[in-house]
């Protein structure tokens, strides 16, 4: 029976040592935490539309832009360029007029065209004052009498002009008492002489 029991023994032994094993048996092991991969950029391709097979859009021409409008080169003279009348006593003036707006129109054409408002000689330098002190339309220039600069000067009526007239190399050649006859009573020049 000591066989029976050693081969009893043996195969229990048996048993346990299997089931030892088993029960024994490594652990499954932990998985490492596997560090990043980390992907090298890879440079794209930029994407190409490719054209639309629409037709294409055809632009109309830009119209020619319209030529700038003239403006007028307004002056108030007592002489009158429509006044043909050979006794008149402004017929220099008149003719004057005549003769040079044309060459005056031609020269800046596009540009300035001349008009010649013709005022009476007695009343310019009252309608000039209204007007300034009004509101109105003046003129760009007018003829005046070195009288008159006073009266213009003080209602503003106008435009100092010394420095303009200064840079100009005609300047010099001017006579003193020309430049005193333009001269306002602040010592400024407002109007340009003709002698």
């Amino acid at each position: 029976m000591k066989s029976k029991k050693y081969l009893l023994l043996t195969a229990l032994m048996l048993v346990v040592f299997t089931v030892g094993l088993v029960g024994c048996a490594p652990a499954a092991e932990e998985p490492v935490a596997e560090e990043p991969v980390v992907e090298e950029p890879v440079a794209e391709e930029p994407v190409v539309e490719e054209p639309a097979t629409e037709e294409p859009v055809v632009e109309e021409p830009a119209e020619p832009a319209a030529p700038a409008e003239e403006v007028a080169l307004v002056t108030w003279f007592q002489y009158d360029q429509t006044n043909e009348d050979p006794a008149s006593d402004e017929r220099v003036g008149n003719q004057w007029l005549r003769d040079n707006i044309p060459l005056f129109d031609t020269a800046f054409e596009g540009k300035w065209y001349w008009e010649n408002i013709p005022k009476a000689w007695d009343k310019m330098a009252s309608e000039l004052v209204a007007a300034e002190i009004s509101g109105g339309d003046v003129p760009d220039l007018i003829e005046l009498g070195g009288a008159q600069i006073v009266t213009y000067v003080n209602n503003g009526a106008l435009l100092d002009l010394t420095d303009w007239m200064m840079a100009q190399d005609w300047y010099a050649d001017l006579d003193e008492s020309a430049k005193i006859s333009c001269t306002g009573p602040d010592g400024r020049l407002y109007c340009i002489p003709t002698a």
